[in-house]
């Protein structure tokens, strides 16, 4: 005992002097990262949360944040110098698309991303967009792309690795890398190729001068072609030469777009390459564009005219699936036709009679005693009692049964009346007097067994 309490203090011993090292020879180390919204701040704030603090700053006043407009409930027939700028748009039927751009023509303005494709309104050989195609099967790109005079014209594909770095993109590099700087990491300078291919040099009206990367960053060389130059209020190119930034005028109004869908959405990170609205000239385009209007609607997401916010997603879904709707409804009939059969009426049921509980009592003792009798239960007492002598005393049955006797005698102190009659076969019927004397004799036999034992 005294041993194993020495060597457990000493293991305590050596692990308290190992913690007191490790603990010496570590340093403690701060480290430094830029804090951007989270995962769960965007989606409570929405993705054109930072543009709408932005123009706050900048003095602009009524401006509505959406998270989402459905079928363009917020835009009223007698708005007038508003601007809708739409982060998502989801809208797919020529019916929204007149629908917004007869309230742009009314006097407001509108900023929208739009990628296209070479055959969304192709170019004749005239130079003007090709109107032949069915207007019945035109989807909402295409219907904006013909009200707006706008074709769509495929350049010849160039390799974004032969772009020359453009200043602002190197320029955007340096930022980067002084950011990572800042919070200690050492980056070697890397200037984003798809910079080189997405920015936009946009001239504005006034003389001013911008980059956006408002353009499509990858392999794209389609571009747009207005018919009528005098619509365009300005516009920008790509590193590939194709026009992918555009604002023209329609109507009364105005609409910007932009090939890239992420230019106006939150700020990430001032280390990261995909920092949307903190990167280049965002910040310009988004104040020059609010400045002198009315009130500003920012939506996150736009959905078609048909579809409804007030019905659970699981009922859309249902409905969408009549075939899973009709198995659902007889399932919900079946369950509840089983609760009615389960529940259904109390019943108040007549106390049993006393005598049957009588009756069952007597029967119990009468099944004990035809198959547990004094006999059978001596029986296994003497079985038990006989194994355990011959754990005990691995000689035991070797011994006569003189010898037995006389061996359990010596070790119980008990006399041969008392202890032979548990070593010698049992009589066939044992009477109560009998019954109680080897009850008694058994627990005298057992008790001194378990005190002692050699």
């Amino acid at each position: 005992m005294k041993n194993r309490r020495s060597i457990l203090i000493g293991l305590i011993a050596i692990l308290l002097i190992g913690g007191l090292i490790a603990v010496a020879g570590l340093s403690k180390q701060e480290s430094k990262t830029w804090q951007s919204l989270d995962p769960q701040q965007e989606m409570r704030e929405g993705s054109l949360y930072a543009l709408k603090t932005l123009l706050t700053r900048y003095g602009v006043k009524n401006i509505q944040h959406e998270h989402s407009l459905f079928g363009l409930n917020e835009l009223n027939s007698y708005d007038s110098n508003r601007l809708l700028i739409v982060a998502d748009n989801r809208m797919r039927d020529k019916e929204d698309a007149e629908r917004l751009l007869e309230w742009v023509g009314r006097g407001n303005h509108l900023v929208m991303a739009l990628p296209s494709y070479a055959d969304d309104n192709p170019l004749k050989a005239d130079g003007k967009p090709d109107n032949s195609e069915d207007k019945d099967t035109l989807n909402f790109r295409q219907t904006m792309l013909r009200h707006l005079q706008i074709g769509t014209v495929e350049l010849e594909e160039t390799d974004s690795k032969t772009l020359p770095n453009l200043p602002a993109c190197v320029k955007a590099a340096e930022q980067r890398r002084e950011a990572a700087r800042q919070i200690g990491d050492e980056v070697a300078l890397q200037i984003d190729p798809h910079c080189n291919a997405g920015l936009s040099s946009i001239q504005l009206p006034e003389g001013a001068a911008i980059q956006t990367f408002t353009g499509s960053g990858y392999s794209s060389n389609s571009g747009w072609v207005v018919q009528d130059s005098k619509l365009v209020l300005f516009q920008g190119k790509t590193g590939y030469g194709a026009v992918q930034t555009i604002r023209v005028r329609y109507g009364d109004g105005s609409v910007l777009l932009t090939w890239n869908e992420d230019w106006l959405g939150n700020p990430s990170r001032p280390d990261f390459n995909r920092n949307h609205l903190a990167l280049y000239d965002h910040p310009y385009l988004a104040v020059y564009l609010a400045q002198e209007k009315d009130s500003i609607l920012l939506a996150d997401k736009v959905y078609p005219s048909d579809y409804s916010s007030s019905e659970p997603m699981i009922w859309k879904m249902l409905k969408s699936q009549p075939v899973l709707l009709a198995i659902a409804l007889a399932a919900a009939a079946i369950l509840l036709w089983r609760i009615v059969v389960r529940v259904g009426v109390v019943q108040q049921l007549p106390p049993a009679p006393e005598r049957y509980l009588n009756q069952h009592l007597l029967a119990q003792g009468q099944f004990l005693t035809r198959h547990l009798s004094r006999r059978a239960i001596l029986s296994d007492m003497q079985r038990r009692l006989l194994e355990a002598l011959q754990q005990r005393h691995p000689a035991w049955k070797q011994m006569s049964s003189r010898k037995q006797l006389e061996f359990l005698c010596a070790q119980t102190k008990l006399p041969p009346s008392v202890v032979e009659p548990w070593i010698t076969p049992l009589p066939e019927q044992v009477n109560l007097v009998h019954w109680l004397q080897m009850i008694a004799a058994h627990q005298r036999i057992v008790r001194k067994i378990n005190r002692s034992w050699y």
